[in-house]
């Protein structure tokens, strides 16, 4: 069995707070979050990201609600992913 959410989210956090030009915000599940709001909220280089975090091993993705709300991020001109691993939030930041 692969890591839990909870231990890939401190990971990617970890890295994240780790870069001199970047903000992350750490959303958790409350009843005032709409549902569907992503994993962490990232200002990365004058840019806006959000992650929906997975576990590499889940045989499921993204929720309706959370493609609804990442399509809301697109539209306003954010990038969205949903990501398992700091090498995905990597390829997320600096893409090719």
């Amino acid at each position: 069995m692969g890591k839990v959410e909870s231990a890939i989210q401190k990971d990617i956090i970890a890295y994240l707070r780790g870069l001199d030009d970047t903000y992350v915000l750490n959303i958790g599940g409350s009843a005032s979050t709409a549902k569907g709001t992503p994993d962490l909220i990232v200002c990365h280089k004058s840019r806006f990201y959000a992650f929906e975090i997975k576990r590499p091993d889940s045989s499921y993705g993204l929720t309706k609600p959370q493609q609804i709300r990442m399509g809301q991020i697109a539209n306003a001109g954010g990038k969205s992913a949903m990501v398992k691993s700091v090498g995905d939030v990597i390829a997320a930041l600096y893409p090719k």
